[in-house]
């Protein structure tokens, strides 16, 4: 990871930016297409969102960036009060890949799982994106079923596989 790489929580100040970034992303990979409910919210009301609870106990939005740009954003929610973390989704622009930056926002998603007593993380990854299978797979993260789903953001349906880390199990970042 560069010098220059900080990751830090999301914050309503970065409601633009983070919205330009998730737009980008989508262009790059239509695994990271904007919902269309994304599609519609207006700056303000995703700054709102941010502010106002988006972030927070149960739900973590964090970004990773390179020299004051965003470059890498995760979303995860805390399903309690069964301890697991779900509704992962992370994305890192093409530019920045191989950086370290997708392993170091996994790496502050497990500590702030842990912090809220989590036992598990699961993650639902398109067969297909084999950058993003290879970065989980580095990070202790195991296929246990494979199946068909939808694309986010679009009616498309995809081979994908349901991967999932037991917290507590040390990995390499």
């Amino acid at each position: 990871m560069s010098a220059a790489t900080v990751i830090r929580p999301a914050t309503p100040d970065d409601a633009l930016s983070l919205w330009q970034l998730k737009r980008a992303l989508g262009v790059e990979s239509r695994f990271l297409r904007l919902s269309p409910a994304e599609e519609l919210m207006s700056v303000a009301d995703y700054a709102a969102a941010l502010g106002g609870g988006a972030a927070g106990a149960s739900r973590l939005v964090i970004v990773g960036e390179i020299d004051g740009d965003l470059v890498a954003c995760l979303e995860a929610e805390l399903a309690d009060p069964a301890g697991v973390v779900t509704k992962v989704r992370v994305g890192v622009l093409s530019t920045c890949s191989d950086m370290g930056v997708g392993g170091a926002l996994l790496a502050e998603m497990e500590r702030w799982a842990l912090d809220r007593r989590a036992v598990r993380i699961e993650i639902t990854v398109t067969a297909e994106n084999t950058r993003a299978l290879s970065m989980y797979e580095r990070r202790g993260y195991a296929i246990e079923s494979q199946g068909d789903g939808v694309i986010h953001g679009s009616d498309e349906i995809a081979p994908e596989y349901h991967m999932a880390k037991a917290l507590g199990v040390p990995a390499a970042i």
